[in-house]
């Protein structure tokens, strides 16, 4: 992911380009991308975290806007996701597994 939310998959056996896309985060990217549960989560220093499928042609399926800078890469742990800002620290978990 480049600053400004461009997301570039390429196939990991040529480096071959798959799919270039813009994320809804435009900000700048401190932390990694991480994978779970079928998605991919990206988190912008302007503290948007967007959520794209991991599949072959990816898709949006959310974002949110925290309204505070994240600069650390997501933590996924189990069937948790924890997100810390520059003031908080966020744990989700899917409906039905608490």
């Amino acid at each position: 992911v480049k600053d400004g939310g461009i997301v570039t998959k390429v196939d990991g056996s040529d480096g071959a380009l798959v799919q270039r896309e813009r994320i809804a985060g435009n900000g700048s990217y401190y932390a990694s991308p991480v994978t779970g549960d079928g998605k991919v989560y990206f988190a912008d220093d302007r503290g948007v975290l967007s959520v794209v499928a991991d599949t072959q042609e990816w898709k949006m399926l959310s974002s949110h806007k925290f309204g505070e800078k994240i600069h650390t890469t997501p933590v996924i742990n189990g069937d948790r996701l924890y997100i810390r800002s520059e003031k908080a620290l966020y744990a989700f978990q899917a409906p039905g597994n608490e």
